[in-house]
């Protein structure tokens, strides 16, 4: 999690233009952001300035350690899967094309398998099922971008 103070300034035709914004690694906590802002508001007036917070929060999920303990490997067109994922989005239809790796999906669909229900198996995870969940990640990285992350919605 970490906040990010954003700072505009008054354009001659009375609307505010981005200015600058503190970077990713600089706020972590709540003590750093009321020392930072109290700082940013006294350098940066009102009304010629106009300051703003935005929260990000992080997901982290579980993953399987063994790839970071050998040497990489080449990955080669044989073992990628090529999924299509269509989309509606404000009335248009997106078609994505993505490419993972064999060991990828079988990541995702064990995430799905062991976060539903433990008596799961992997093979019953269908393809639709991982479409769908690498979607909501697209969805939520699109979001958290945007800063109209909503976790009431997942």
């Amino acid at each position: 999690m970490y906040y990010e103070i954003n700072v505009a300034k008054k354009s001659k035709s009375g609307g505010y233009s981005h200015f600058f914004a503190t970077a990713k690694r600089s706020i972590k906590d709540t003590d750093v952001l009321a020392s930072v802002l109290e700082t940013i508001l006294v350098a940066y007036p009102e009304p010629e300035y106009s300051v703003s917070v935005s929260k990000y929060e992080e997901r982290g999920y579980r993953v399987d350690c063994r790839p970071f303990t050998q040497t990489p490997e080449v990955i080669t067109n044989k073992q990628l899967v090529e999924l299509v994922i269509l989309t509606l989005n404000k009335g248009d239809i997106w078609k994505l094309t993505i490419k993972v790796t064999k060991k990828q999906v079988q990541a995702i669909k064990r995430f799905i398998a062991y976060g539903q229900d433990e008596t799961r198996t992997i093979s019953s995870v269908t393809k639709e099922e991982v479409i769908e969940a690498i979607e909501e990640e697209i969805y939520y990285q699109i979001e958290m971008e945007r800063g109209t992350f909503n976790p009431n919605s997942y």
